[in-house]
């Protein structure tokens, strides 16, 4: 599906590019402005920079239905990403959920506490729901149930 080209606002003095901006709002400020009008006026940057080593990378053919293809469309859309870097974020999260989830499997040998469900729960991506939190907690519940039953055993 094609990206539909959005006009940008051309911003005619350097007066009008706000001066103290969140990573966020600088985001979307230059996302919807363009500079072309005032690029002589900018001053170039000094600094040099240094990017940490690309991680080879490695093609993934996955198969889908064409339905989940088409609802993870509309959510990237909605995000404002493309597919397939939101199909690797969620990739990304679950695998350190999962990973963190083996981490807490081999290390419990006392009683799961407090700080060992808030822990879990922090591991959950923002937008999980409470649904989630408590898949999150009944899990906890299981690996307290198998070490009791592991002591009694």
């Amino acid at each position: 599906m094609a990206k539909a080209k959005r006009k940008l606002i051309p911003v005619k003095s350097l007066d009008e590019i706000p001066e103290h901006m969140t990573d966020e709002e600088a985001a979307e400020f230059y996302e919807t402005h363009s500079l072309g009008e005032i690029w002589d006026q900018l001053e170039p940057v000094e600094e040099e920079f240094t990017f940490a080593p690309l991680t080879p990378m490695k093609r993934v053919l996955l198969r889908m239905r064409q339905d989940m293809l088409e609802r993870i469309e509309k959510l990237a859309q909605a995000k404002r990403i493309p597919r397939p870097a939101l199909m690797w974020l969620w990739l990304h999260q679950r695998l350190r959920e999962e990973e963190a989830k083996q981490e807490m499997r081999g290390k419990p040998d006392r009683p799961i506490c407090k700080n060992d469900m808030l822990t879990a729960l922090e591991q959950l991506p923002d937008d999980a729901t409470i649904e989630d939190a408590l898949d999150c907690l009944r899990f906890l519940q299981k690996v307290e149930y198998g070490m009791a039953q592991a002591d009694a055993g």
